[in-house]
């Protein structure tokens, strides 16, 4: 079983829960010093582990958010120890994604070679690191993450009319 796989599928009210509480945590970041409960880390930690919740992560903030998401990122990369450390690539994907994004290469190429260390297979972390080898404009990548993120907001509207 890679880091990637999961035991079970979370439905879509826990997804939004997540992506909610990541946006609260992205204002405790951008408000001071960061504190985020343990409780907090690891429902966001886990929450990612899902492919669907993880991608509309990938566009939860703009262009001022992105140190904030850097720091949140790294905080919760740092904290995936032993015996842990399966639980990394999507935090470390996030994390180069977002340095990516701020034109940090060198940062962006660490994180997501590191993801692929803990998983080989982590399909994501191939995907943007192949694309800052070959030069890609991270710009077009956002663009198209930003759809799935819109289809998945539009989602949620669905899910609160019923």
């Amino acid at each position: 079983m890679t880091a990637g796989s999961q035991l079970h599928t979370p439905d879509n009210s826990s997804r939004y829960g997540t992506i909610d509480i990541i946006g609260g945590a992205l204002a405790d970041f951008r408000n001071g010093p960061p504190q985020l409960m343990d409780e907090i880390a690891a429902r966001i930690t886990l929450g990612l582990q899902d492919p669907e919740t993880r991608d509309a992560a990938l566009s939860i903030g703009d262009e001022k958010d992105l140190p904030s998401e850097r720091q949140l990122w790294g905080y919760l990369a740092r904290r995936c120890v032993p015996p842990h450390t399966d639980k990394a690539p999507p935090l470390l994907a996030l994390l180069g994604w977002v340095a990516w994004r701020q034109n940090d290469t060198v940062t962006a190429s660490h994180a997501f070679s590191d993801a692929l260390k803990f998983d080989p297979n982590y399909r994501l972390a191939k995907l943007l690191l192949m694309g800052i080898r070959n030069g890609s404009d991270p710009a077009v990548i956002l663009a198209l993450f930003r759809i799935g993120a819109q289809r998945f907001a539009d989602g949620r509207a669905d899910l609160d009319s019923l």
